[in-house]
């Protein structure tokens, strides 16, 4: 499992957050993810139908790395950014 030590507890699908059902089929997933930090949404809401930023994704990846005991890499290893139409604003 990706989460290694981090197993899903289905008995707690308690959230926190206002827009996610204690009953939602992914209301479980969403708990595990909160109690160990993966997520932490924005104003008490997780917003399941939103489209998620690139910038949230790097959070996410971070976040798990970080449970995983992976080491960051070195800011100057990012490699080139001017790819993406957006590189100005990174």
């Amino acid at each position: 499992e990706a989460l290694g030590p981090y197993k899903l507890d289905t008995g707690d699908a308690s959230t926190g957050f206002s827009d996610v059902a204690a009953d939602a089929w992914y209301a479980a997933y969403v708990a595990r993810a909160a109690q160990i930090g993966l997520v932490q949404g924005a104003a008490g809401r997780f917003r399941p139908n939103e489209a998620v930023s690139r910038e949230e994704l790097a959070v996410l990846f971070q976040r798990f790395a970080e449970l995983r005991g992976m080491v960051p890499s070195d800011a100057s290893e990012q490699g080139d950014l001017d790819a993406f139409a957006d590189a100005g604003s990174i």
